[in-house]
């Protein structure tokens, strides 16, 4: 199976995000006078899993909008989504075992392509184009109900 365009795109949108995110967070290591080489390994952990864990989910989307039944497509949702959350338990639990990482680098970055996806929403919905979009489809319903006879006076 074909990897969608889109899932490449948003994946690497997290990823520049996530990069971002973490680079902040080994700052404020840093400035807290926390900072060691397992805030790095931790870092990368954490950061990868999460990407790798947003990649899996669309991965997963794909496949269940290909499902022509749609139980089929929620058990697959389900499972995915169980699987992952499975994924990100194991990595916190060997973050917090293994001392070569540092467990709050490794955790915080699970929380970083929330925090891309809702900027990315933002961003996305106050673009010129998507307000020119929102317009005419506004436009469009407008000029449909006054065809079906809407408000008459």
């Amino acid at each position: 199976m074909k990897v969608d365009k889109t899932i490449k795109r948003e994946s690497m949108y997290l990823l520049i995000g996530v990069v971002i995110l973490s680079a902040i967070m080994e700052a404020v290591f840093l400035i807290c006078g926390a900072f060691d080489y397992t805030v790095i390994l931790g870092n990368i952990l954490g950061g990868g899993i999460a990407v790798l864990n947003f990649f899996l989910m669309g991965i997963t989307l794909q496949k269940s909008l290909i499902d022509t039944e749609l139980k089929t497509a929620e058990n697959r949702m389900k499972i995915s989504q169980s699987f992952r959350f499975l994924m990100l338990i194991i990595v916190a639990v060997i973050g917090g075992v293994l001392p070569c990482f540092n467990i709050v680098a490794v955790v915080i970055p699970f929380f970083f392509p929330r925090i891309v996806m809702t900027i990315r929403g933002l961003k996305i919905k106050d673009s010129p184009k998507a307000n020119a979009e929102t317009t005419s489809e506004s436009e469009k319903d407008i000029a449909s109900s006054d065809d079906e006879g809407g408000d008459n006076e």
